[in-house]
């Protein structure tokens, strides 16, 4: 079938331009989110149908989690880096203190409670040169110790995989409730320690040092060029599509599933997560706990908000500003809502000239318009 991305019933398919399998469709389909398809192919007695929505989905989330993991274990590295080792070192220190104080809201059963275990052992354990070492191994053989803590999603994949080919419905219940289970958990885990280290380094160094240590972590990820190398590679409709599906590989969505609305207009496509699967979910998690992550000042890394954006949330406003250095506009534009119960969005316009003014202006920069 020769329909674009979000044309057409709903298929797995090649993604022209990247080559791996992914959803296609309408985007009221696809809004469906990916733990709801895989469910619906169980319940079907579509054991085949089943299995070619995990092998799409596992590699994508495999990804997302070793990134994560990479950016969790940079900190202590990019702290390092823009203070000293003694600073570095104190600041790891009060950043697993808060991280432990908000692990309860992840663990839910001793299942997900030994996995936050074995993440808080690795955190503890990590030094500043993990970082690093971690890009070497992914680039070369991928067997870094530390991925060792992402083979519970494998095994479970594998687990899923069995019962299918059994028909065993179930077992395949069982465990694809494990596999995204286990999957969200640590997502969630890496997630909390990539936004309570900002969040100390607030509290004791102020917001330079915090927005700093945020700017130059994300941009030292093994996985920072290659991203900014899709706008070049991607039409608009194929980069909203990959957006998409890295926000369902984030697990956004009300059931954690991977759940992204995706709206199209004459001049932009609009992507919205209720909740995104990172901040969104985080702030949600914590209820007011989070807080003390509010960036005091207005900032162009907070969109000249003050006291309403987390240092986590901080890095889209990054990406936005990066951007626009790189090819002159905001290639995504972040729909940021301070009330975590409110959905978030991006918005890629198909023309440079569409992007409203505005959102230049809250970065503290001047539209093109303006400029000689």
């Amino acid at each position: 079938m020769a329909a674009g991305f979000f044309e057409g019933d709903e298929r797995l398919a090649v993604f022209d331009g990247l080559g791996h399998i992914t959803r296609k469709g309408d985007p009221r389909s696809l809004q469906v989110s990916d733990r709801q398809r895989l469910y619906q192919a169980i319940e079907q007695g579509d054991g085949p149908g089943a299995q070619a929505y995990l092998d799409a989905l596992l590699p994508r989330h495999l990804e997302m989690l070793a990134l994560l993991l990479e950016w969790a274990l940079q900190l202590p590295s990019s702290a390092r880096a823009l203070t000293t080792a003694a600073e570095e070192r104190a600041q790891t220190h009060r950043a697993l203190e808060r991280w432990s104080s908000e692990a309860s809201s992840i663990a839910t059963d001793t299942t997900t409670a030994a996995l936050v275990a074995q993440v808080q052992t690795l955190l503890a354990q990590a030094t500043p040169d993990d970082a690093p070492r971690l890009r070497e191994h992914i680039a070369g053989d991928g067997t870094h110790p530390a991925l060792a803590l992402l083979e519970p999603v494998r095994s479970y994949a594998d687990a899923l995989r069995t019962s299918l080919s059994a028909g065993d419905r179930d077992q395949a219940r069982a465990h694809l409730e494990a596999y995204f289970n286990t999957c969200v958990t640590l997502h969630d885990a890496f997630i909390n320690f990539t936004s309570a280290y900002p969040t100390v380094v607030l509290a004791t160094r102020g917001p330079e040092l915090a927005l700093e240590l945020v700017r130059h972590s994300f941009s030292r990820l093994g996985a920072y060029e290659g991203l900014w190398a899709l706008p070049r590679l991607l039409d608009t409709e194929a980069l909203a599509a990959f957006l998409a599906e890295h926000l369902r590989a984030h697990f956004s969505g009300p059931d954690r599933g991977g759940s992204v609305r995706i709206e199209e207009y004459e001049d932009c496509y609009r992507l919205v997560f209720d909740p995104c699967g990172s901040g969104g979910a985080l702030r949600r998690r914590l209820a007011g706990r989070w807080e003390g992550a509010l960036l005091p000042e207005a900032n162009p890394m907070t969109w000249g908000r003050s006291g309403e954006v987390p240092t986590y949330c901080s890095h889209c406003a990054f990406n936005e500003l990066v951007s626009i250095e790189r090819f002159g506009y905001p290639v995504l534009v972040t729909e940021f809502h301070p009330d975590p119960h409110r959905p978030c969005g991006w918005t890629l316009y198909k023309r440079p000239e569409a992007v409203p003014e505005q959102c230049y202006r809250r970065l503290g920069l001047e539209p093109p318009s303006a400029r000689p």
